[in-house]
């Protein structure tokens, strides 16, 4: 995870008007570097075959209303059976990459969706008659990107290992192009003279974002300070006594609340 903050920085340097595909190449090429660092070839080859094979039946078969529904089918299967796996070969001091398969399982069906919708804007010559929320009209993709867009938007290195997961509509406008969305500020109920001559606000108002220095810096310093608690506290205790019966025997409810209570706190400031 260390190793996506120098990342982010050639990412954000990167331009994308001149050269976009070299920024895409980029996201794509550390977010798989970072996994097969993490969690092995394999498992990342895995994940590829499931990418590549949504891809192409987004492509082929997007027009179809049922095509969404299978992608959350079989993805969801999929993810069921990452799952159940993984707990029965469960190795104490391994990495899991079952977090990286609901992130990518998320990604994969919202771009599924995101394709049916555009699809269903794109059929309809009045697009003001589609029963549409604003922000699935926002989010619609009436053109399928490259596959390399969409790679890049799977195994974005800053939201494949711990998340958060985002629509392909975010990571165009806010990894990307830099913009973020400010959405409207809603009407008073009873509008004064001046509100009813003024023009309506579209929903989407896109804006350049902060800078992100001091926040991305402020994180990593409270999950630096998470992990050297962590490692300090091992050595007076040790994460083995936890897994005994003199620890469930001999502590008390609150000790033991405490402790799970810390580790989950530590584990969510890191990532």
């Amino acid at each position: 995870m260390l190793l996506a903050y120098p990342a982010a920085r050639v990412f954000r340097t990167m331009s994308s008007t001149e050269r976009p595909w070299a920024k895409h190449l980029w996201a794509l090429c550390t977010g798989f570097a970072l996994g097969w660092l993490c969690f092995g070839l394999g498992e990342m080859l895995s994940t590829l075959f499931m990418v590549v094979c949504t891809f192409y039946a987004v492509l082929w078969l997007g027009h179809h209303p049922l095509t969404p529904y299978a992608v959350f089918a079989v993805t969801m299967l999929h993810l069921a059976y990452r799952q159940w796996t993984a707990m029965l070969e469960f190795t104490p001091g391994t990495l899991n990459a079952t977090g990286l398969q609901m992130i990518l399982a998320t990604k994969l069906i919202s771009f599924a969706w995101n394709v049916h919708d555009g699809q269903r804007l794109a059929r309809t010559a009045d697009t003001d008659a589609v029963a549409m929320a604003p922000e699935l009209r926002l989010r619609a993709l009436p053109i399928v990107p490259s596959l390399l867009e969409f790679g890049a938007y799977v195994y974005f290195f800053g939201s494949l290992l711990a998340g958060p997961s985002h629509d392909y509509f975010e990571y165009r406008h806010a990894f990307v192009a830099r913009k973020q969305m400010r959405e409207p500020e809603p009407l008073p109920r009873r509008p004064s003279d001046e509100s009813r001559n003024r023009s309506p606000t579209p929903f989407a108002v896109y804006e350049p974002l902060p800078d992100s220095t001091w926040p991305a810096l402020k994180r990593l310093l409270v999950g630096l300070a998470c992990v050297s608690g962590i490692l300090l506290a091992s050595r007076v205790f040790p994460m083995s006594y936890a897994r005994t019966t003199l620890f469930r025997t001999e502590t008390s409810f609150l000790f033991r609340y405490a402790v799970l209570f810390f580790i989950i706190y530590c584990k969510c400031s890191f990532t």
